[in-house]
């Protein structure tokens, strides 16, 4: 069945209804077990978001930095439970590709019956309750592409909801550029930095379920730096670590296969790193008119200490607008600008890069 489903004056579209095969529960997933290393970011989110209805936080970050994690520690706090009670909800976008599929999730989440509508119907059901904090995970898929009205479309649909005086949003996405139209709590520390290797090393213990001999402390150290102490990364190690293999086994097998060890099934980009990697860089293809900004991924992971700054001025002569290639990448948060200018590239995205699309050098 098809519906007509408005986001205001002038903007009308066309949604398929079919979401039979997508998970969505008004119950939210529980909190992680195991979560260190954001504590003052949690803090700071709690505290803006029990002070005022008009709050609303943006976590940003590459794939694999823990966004989700942090957004469903937030919403099980302690504070934010006595604060909107049931009345949270968590939207997974994560195969929503346009704002429609966004709104027929956010519609079945909250047990809206069908309606010709739906935007009106949801904004109805929100405004007449009480405080309501929204979860809205993984908006990059719908809103980080390159077709503008796509954009606009969501744009428009969380500017809809942050207007509504009883509800908080919390919207997760990969890249650093906040979605525009909506006032955020955070716009200074939305990006998720690394943890600290304190934290990567007591997230891994936890997991693991055990701490290392002191012979293996150093080498674990090592691991947990290769990894730049992506909380992905350093999840799935341990859970490796959960089997028995000691630190100095899991460095010998990264440096053998590298990503290919995080694998641990072969289905869920949770659960395999390679998988949320590709996600990252399928993405940057959907936004991008061209394979320039893959073109100068590629050449920037090509050495581990980043494209120096000159050497970038010397390549303008092979890209059409090398600037436009670079501002996409740190949009999608693939890399980053390195004390003298360099552009430098998180480790396991190193190497991802390099085994599937690797420099053709001659």
């Amino acid at each position: 069945m098809s519906l007509k489903w408005n986001l205001g004056p002038h903007v009308t579209f066309e949604a398929d209804r079919n979401l039979r095969d997508v998970l969505v529960s008004s119950t939210p997933p529980t909190r992680p077990l195991v979560f260190h290393g954001r504590e003052e970011f949690i803090e700071k989110s709690v505290d803006a978001l029990v002070a005022t209805s008009s709050a609303n936080i943006a976590i940003m970050g590459g794939g694999g930095m823990g966004k989700t994690a942090a957004a469903l520690v937030i919403l099980h706090h302690e504070r934010i439970a006595e604060t909107f009670g049931r009345h949270r909800y968590f939207v997974s976008c994560e195969t929503a590709s346009n704002a429609e599929t966004v709104l027929g999730h956010l519609a079945l989440v909250l047990s809206l019956q069908h309606s010709t509508d739906p935007l009106s119907s949801i904004v109805d059901h929100l405004s007449t309750g009480p405080r309501t904090l929204l979860v809205l995970d993984n908006l990059e898929t719908a809103w980080l592409v390159e077709e503008h009205t796509q954009r606009t479309r969501v744009e428009k649909l969380l500017a809809c909801l942050a207007a509504l005086p009883t509800i908080n949003l919390i919207t997760t996405c990969r890249g650093n550029t906040l979605p525009p139209e909506v006032l955020w709590a955070n716009p200074g520390n939305a990006s998720l930095p690394r943890i600290s290797l304190h934290a990567a090393r007591r997230t891994f213990v936890d997991i693991a379920g055990c701490p290392p001999l002191a012979e293996e402390e150093a080498v674990l150290d090592s691991l947990l730096e290769e990894f730049d102490c992506m909380p992905l990364a350093v999840t799935l190690a341990a859970r490796l670590g959960q089997r028995g293999l000691l630190p100095s086994a899991l460095f010998a097998r990264w440096e053998r296969s590298r990503t290919r060890l995080l694998q641990t099934h072969k289905s869920g980009r949770s659960e395999n790193l390679d998988a949320c990697l590709g996600i990252s860089i399928d993405l940057l293809r959907n936004a991008s008119r061209n394979e320039e900004p893959l073109k100068l991924l590629t050449i920037c992971s090509d050495g581990s200490n980043g494209l120096k700054a000159d050497l970038f001025e010397g390549l303008r002569g092979e890209f059409e607008d090398i600037d436009a290639a670079r501002d996409l990448l740190e949009t999608h948060a693939l890399l980053e600008v390195g004390r003298d200018g360099e552009l430098v590239v998180r480790s396991p995205l190193r190497h991802y890069i390099r085994r599937y699309h690797p420099v053709i050098k001659g």
